[in-house]
Parts: structure tokens; C-alpha cells; sequence
């Protein structure tokens, strides 16, 4: 009895606790840049991609797919590898079918316009449909004729036998069988510089997909493989180009409020006349490098009354800001509850309260 009321005691102060950590986490909203990221990078071409596999089109087939990622992604002007080519028939430059680096550059800054260009190797691109069985979760059932149910009724399988209705028959352990239908691709991407034929970046390890489609209708195989082929599509943009990202914070790490005496910083939420300001400790992931917010300071559901705009720089851990108090009392009316907020874009991403006292 003790156990149990001490359990139940232990129980009632996790649950606030875990709510209250829940409540704490907040979602934030940011474009994800490329470590590597350069904004005099413009035009970008996608050239066939080297095939290690069995599959004679495997090469062009994920070139043309990430070509076209990479156009509806829009932080590049693209040029796909069948654009690529007209363009160079039309410009009488040839390059080797198994062109180097340095030669694929030296072509490129003949047709000119175009500041770097990707090449890669596919080394998975393959599908196929398999099946496999499943025993009946009560996998022994009747077989044989004989009144089951109301009526005649028959069950394959293999068993022994017993007696059932008025009739012989068997007892038998019941099979269902599955297709699938199952790809892999993998494949490794390099972006390179047309003036000097430099590396800008590489993906540090392949991007690969393993689909399977099973239950209900088997996709055809093709399918399921043009869908895999999307997905390294996908994860090779990633990392190339600026995507959306949605990163997990807590507001109270993003957030500090403090206030500065005796030469020491001391985090806290509540703010006195004697106080210079409030000065606000930001911290965010290295992922939101690049991206622009506002930090501001406001009555509770009003607009803000000062705010300060920056450039969050991925190499930071941590940016401090500062606030007059003056200036906020007495823009905001005096004491009372006001709030920190962070803004990415027109929108508010993190808020936490503070309170200005008399």
C-alpha cells in the first residue's frame, strides 16, 4: 500500500514535470544554408552522373531527376544535363565522354555563364519484387468438408485430423502469402568551381534510399524505384542548396534575460528601476547560420516597442543584446508584464515574459 501511494506521489510531480518540459520546447522555422555557401554562385550545371551499376540509364536517369530538384528548389539558375548538351552542339564544344574534372571546367568556360557544376557516381540503382508468408495469428483451423458455421466450408493447409459437425476432416495450420516490391539507390555528388576547376564541396557519405512497398496494392517495381531515385535526389539538394528546415528549441536556452551588477551577469526574469537594462542572451543552432531575426521586447499581445534585427552567424554559440530600461518603460507604459520575442520573418518564433517591477 505504502509502494503504491509512494509510486502514485512520484507519478503526480513527473507528469508537470514532463509537461512543463514540453511546453518549453518550441519550433523554429529556418532556411538551412550549405556550409560551403556562396552567393556569387548563380548558374550551376548538372552533367550525367558515372554509373558503377547494372543498370544501363542509372546514370542519367538520377542526373536529370536532381536537375530538376534543384530547379523547383531555386537557389540556383540550373541547367539539366539535356540542356547542357544542346547548348554545347549549338556552341560546337565537345568534351570527352569520360571528361576529367579540369576538362569538364575548360568546356564549361568556353560555353561561359555558368559558375559550377555537379558531377557523381551512382553506385546503387537496382529493384525487384520478392514474397514472403505469414501464419494465421490462430493458425489452427478446420480442413476437410463438414458443417462449419451453418454451412460447408474449406481451409487449406497441412495438419492432422479430427472430427467436426458430423463430419471428418482436419485441423490445419493456415498461411498468407505477401509480394513486395523493394529499391535501392545510393549515390555520391561533387560540386566543382568552372573557373579553376577547385572542389567547392562533396556529400560526406552516400545518399542512399531502400523503399518497400507491401500491403494492400504491391506499387509496380519501376515505381518504387523512381521513387528512391527521388528520395537521393532529395538528400543530394539538401545539400547543395538552401531547403527549409524546422528546428527543435527550447525557448529558455534561445532566450536569456539578465541583468549586469557588480561586473557579474545574473539570468532572471524580473527587472527593478535600479537596473541599466535587460540585457537578452541568444543562443541557436549552428543551422540557423545566415538566416535574419528580430529580438524585441513588448507589452503582452502588442507590438513591439524596440527591437534590434541580426544575422545569425552559424560559428556562434551565443550573441548578447541589450535594452534600455528607460526607454522601455516609458515607451511601454511603466511596470507591469512585457515579453522577449524572437521573430523569423513576420512571425514570432520564440517568446518567454519577463516583468518590469516598481
Amino acid at each position: 500500500m505504502n509502494n503504491k501511494s509512494g509510486f502514485m506521489r512520484a507519478l503526480g510531480l513527473l507528469v508537470p514535470a514532463l509537461a512543463m518540459a514540453g511546453c518549453n520546447e518550441v519550433k523554429l522555422e529556418v532556411q538551412r544554408y550549405p556550409v560551403f555557401y556562396d552567393p556569387a554562385i548563380k548558374t550551376v550545371a548538372v552533367l550525367p552522373f558515372d554509373n558503377q551499376t547494372l543498370h544501363p540509364m542509372a546514370g542519367g536517369f538520377l542526373a536529370d531527376r536532381l536537375a530538376e530538384q534543384l530547379k523547383a528548389n531555386g537557389t540556383y539558375t540550373v541547367i539539366s544535363p539535356t540542356e547542357l548538351a544542346n547548348r554545347m552542339s549549338a556552341g560546337q564544344i565537345t568534351m570527352p565522354a569520360k571528361a576529367t574534372v579540369e576538362q569538364t571546367a575548360e568546356a564549361l568556360r568556353q560555353l561561359g555563364g555558368v559558375d559550377a557544376f555537379i558531377t557523381g557516381t551512382v553506385r546503387q540503382f537496382g529493384a525487384g519484387r520478392g514474397t514472403y508468408t505469414e501464419v494465421y495469428d490462430d493458425p489452427w483451423v478446420y480442413g476437410g468438408y463438414g458443417g462449419y458455421y451453418g454451412g460447408p466450408h474449406r481451409h487449406w493447409g497441412r495438419g492432422g485430423y479430427g472430427y467436426y459437425g458430423g463430419y471428418y476432416g482436419g485441423y490445419y495450420p493456415a498461411y498468407r502469402q505477401y509480394s513486395y516490391s523493394q529499391a535501392d539507390v545510393s549515390a555520391m555528388a561533387t560540386m566543382c568551381r568552372v573557373s579553376d576547376a577547385g572542389v567547392i564541396y562533396s556529400t560526406p557519405s552516400p545518399a542512399a534510399a531502400r523503399l518497400t512497398s507491401a500491403g494492400g496494392i504491391t506499387l509496380p517495381v519501376d515505381e518504387v524505384l523512381a521513387d528512391a531515385a527521388e528520395t537521393v535526389s532529395h538528400d543530394i539538394v539538401a545539400t547543395f542548396a538552401v531547403v527549409p528546415r524546422t528546428l527543435k528549441v527550447k525557448k529558455d536556452d534561445v532566450l536569456r534575460p539578465a541583468v549586469r551588477a557588480d561586473g557579474r551577469v545574473k539570468y532572471t526574469n524580473d527587472f527593478k528601476p535600479g537596473d541599466d537594462g535587460i540585457y537578452v542572451e541568444v543562443s541557436l543552432p549552428a543551422e540557423a547560420g545566415r538566416n535574419e531575426f528580430r529580438l524585441a521586447v513588448a507589452r503582452k499581445n502588442q507590438p513591439p516597442i524596440a527591437e534590434q534585427t541580426f544575422i545569425w552567424n552559424r560559428a556562434d554559440s551565443t550573441r548578447e543584446f541589450f535594452f534600455a530600461l528607460p526607454q522601455i518603460t516609458e515607451a511601454g507604459g511603466g511596470k507591469g508584464d512585457y515579453e522577449l520575442r524572437l521573430y523569423s520573418g513576420e512571425k514570432a518564433e520564440v517568446e518567454r515574459g519577463i516583468k518590469i517591477k516598481q
